[in-house]
């Protein structure tokens, strides 16, 4: 079963040439996706600008200190739900890779 993968070639030929093949559909326009980190910070930064948008329109009138407490919050709770997913997706790798 090893040898087919390897296709009979020794370990770190193999490793060589599967990296080589990996650079090339890197440089490919098409070939990898945004990384997972970049993706799930542009949609935090956008649901945040629309609720932190929508928030200071309907508050407008009201009380300034709410508006940054309600800030500031927001803030602590999506970086400890980025935090969070960041390391469940780290832990389930781990079991991956055992």
């Amino acid at each position: 079963m090893i040898n087919n993968h390897f296709q009979g070639k020794p370990v770190i030929e193999h490793l060589r040439e599967a990296r080589a093949r990996g650079a090339l559909a890197s440089a490919e326009i098409h070939g990898t996706e945004m990384p997972g980190h970049l993706s799930a910070g542009a949609d935090a930064a956008k649901e945040t600008a629309f609720i932190l948008t929508l928030l200071s329109i309907l508050l407008n009138t009201a009380n300034v200190n709410f508006f940054l407490l309600f800030t500031a919050g927001w803030l602590v709770w999506k970086i400890g739900r980025s935090a969070f997913l960041a390391w469940a997706r780290l832990e389930r790798l781990h079991r991956v890779i055992e």
